[in-house]
């Protein structure tokens, strides 16, 4: 995700590569950003896999809805698409709603009428 997300330097913070106080005089990570991201090593990259969601998504048995806004550039939205396709590989009950138009966070009124009503009526058939 490192390599496909705006915010590549976000992942290396949330592992912990990156300490807030390696923060650049500009308050951002860019600055050690590739001399963290290049010197990445197989032990790096195996506890980044660790820590993602695809890597527990075998253990997910709850029904799950899955948001995406196509034009998402924090998180790429083939995750999503394949956090969706592995729980209905695994029989999971799950619902993917993607929206054209929007980015990481459902904005417009529209969209954000859609999930919570989708939301609503995803919810009720689970608990019904």
């Amino acid at each position: 995700m490192a390599s496909a997300t705006d915010i590549p330097s976000w992942c290396l913070v949330e592992c912990g590569f990156l300490e807030e106080g390696e923060l650049g005089e500009d308050g951002i990570w860019y600055n050690h950003f590739e001399k963290h991201y290049f010197n990445l090593n197989e032990e790096n990259l195996s506890a980044m896999f660790k820590m993602s969601p695809i890597f527990y998504v075998d253990n997910v048995k709850t029904p799950t809805m899955v948001v995406i806004g196509k034009q998402d550039k924090r998180v790429p939205i083939f995750n999503g698409f394949q956090f969706h396709y592995k729980l209905k590989s695994n029989n999971v009950l799950t619902k993917l709603y993607v929206y054209d138009d929007e980015c990481h966070s459902i904005s417009s009124l529209k969209s954000r009428i859609d999930v919570w009503i989708n939301g609503a009526l995803f919810f009720k058939s689970i608990t019904s």
